[in-house]
């Protein structure tokens, strides 16, 4: 029996007879979860899951014809009657014996949470223990304590904003603001007089500034905390930023290279490893429990943190679907295992990962209009070398500005630094984007 069977019969025996219920930003990433009997219902924002095994699935974007940008909307400030709707679908699937689990915590699935309690066991954290880490300059600053290589992040008050003036005449810098997600609200700053210009203004009044790595190669890791004693980690790959035919963000994500990992040094692998198992042991010192994300830029052998996704991933499904090709655990199985109390059967290292795992990219391209659009009746058209397409909405639906259009896979490297990919994966999304049309349908309660 394979590692991953085993680890499905575990969770299996585990869950009893709770029926297992997700609750996600995308349907589709719960993919892994088929193979586990009591998986009965399926919620998410985006790109429901297809499957006749399950009783009840529905994603938001059937319930309102829009698809929207992941990166800035958020279920808890949506009152929208048709979330109304969506809750009331979760309440009835999780009233019965059930155990839920999660992508993010949400304020949404928290009350949602609470008022199942008799009948639901709730698989992850909440919501008010999470949030904290989404908080980037706390969480920089509490790693760099624990030795961990950051960037040299300066903190500026909005007030304060022309004390930057002198270090960008030194060289270009990025501002950032300290809640963020798919690099969005990342800005390059290359002249001082764009300070005022380009300045991200926020909530907080904060701006995080640090010298601009022109030629560092983002970098992305995913792992798994069990306890403070048992951490899984899961494959690094290259991440795709700023492609110009796939987001209208200069520093958007746009995906993952998984074959790219394998240009890095034994050493740099390594110290990928260590710093994110010091990293994973100082989130269960918080008394964090699951899934989360790091990333790193790798600047000429010398890694930097640059961020906590204390969280799922845009790469834990593509990851996932390479474990199983190899008959092991994924995150996503982890994530759920953990919340259930279950230990880990293998450990693996970002170096033994880069040896295993098939060549495989995925891309993931947006509606880089600013307006929006829907894909045509039928299909989007499937480019060679392209060899599937994932997250593919329903024909009519309207993807908002900055929403995923579908996400592209490649049996192949794509990139070599992650800002740049091959001319025939440009090829594949311009025959992707030739079945899109503009919609006139506007986007209202969200």
């Amino acid at each position: 029996m394979s590692e991953r069977s085993r680890t499905i019969g575990r969770i299996s025996q585990a869950l009893g007879k709770k029926a297992l219920v997700w609750f996600g930003i995308r349907g589709e990433d719960a993919a892994p979860y088929l193979a586990i009997p009591q998986f009965s219902a399926c919620f998410s924002i985006a790109a429901p899951l297809s499957s006749g095994a399950l009783h009840d699935v529905v994603a938001l974007e059937q319930l309102t014809g829009h698809r929207v940008d992941l990166d800035q909307y958020d279920v808890d400030f949506d009152d929208d009657a048709r979330v109304l709707e969506l809750r009331r679908r979760v309440l009835t699937a999780l009233h019965r014996d059930s155990a839920l689990v999660t992508y993010r915590p949400s304020h949404f699935l928290s009350a949602t949470h609470f008022a199942s309690l008799e009948t639901c066991n709730y698989l992850g954290q909440f919501k008010d223990r999470q949030l904290p880490f989404e908080h980037k300059p706390w969480v920089e600053t509490m790693l760099a304590r624990v030795g961990v290589r950051t960037l040299p992040w300066r903190y500026v008050a909005d007030e304060h904003r022309n004390v930057i003036r002198r270090d960008i005449e030194r060289g270009p810098c990025i501002l950032r603001p300290s809640h963020s997600s798919g690099g969005e609200g990342i800005t390059l700053i290359e002249q001082p007089d764009d300070v005022d210009r380009l300045w991200p203004v926020r909530g907080d009044h904060l701006v995080s500034v640090a010298p601009y790595l022109s030629d560092a190669i983002p970098v992305n890791v995913g792992g798994c905390v069990f306890d403070a004693e048992t951490v899984t980690l899961h494959p690094a790959s290259v991440q795709l930023i700023g492609i110009p035919t796939c987001t209208s963000r200069q520093f958007g994500y746009c995906g993952n290279d998984f074959a790219a990992i394998r240009a890095f040094s034994k050493p740099v692998l390594h110290e990928l490893t260590a710093i994110s198992l010091t990293v994973a042991r100082w989130l269960a010192g918080q008394g964090y429990l699951g899934a989360f994300g790091i990333d790193y830029l790798v600047d000429d052998e010398v890694v930097y943190f640059t961020e906590l996704n204390a969280r799922m991933q845009g790469s834990s499904a593509p990851a996932a679907q390479l474990s199983a090709q190899l008959g092991v655990s994924d995150l996503i199985l982890d994530h759920l295992s953990a919340g259930l109390g279950l230990a880990p059967i293998a450990h693996r290292t970002l170096g033994d990962w880069a040896d295993d795992l098939p060549d495989f990219a995925h891309v993931v391209v947006h509606n880089i209009e600013n307006r929006s659009v829907a894909n045509t009746v039928g299909a989007f058209t499937v480019a060679p070398p392209a060899r599937r397409l994932d997250l593919v909405p329903d024909a009519g639906l309207a993807i908002d500005p900055g929403a995923t259009l579908a996400r592209l896979c490649f049996e192949e490297q794509v990139t070599s630094s992650g800002f740049e990919v091959s001319e025939h994966v440009d090829r594949a999304v311009a025959a992707l984007m030739r079945g899109v049309r503009a919609t006139d349908s506007g986007r209202k309660g969200a």
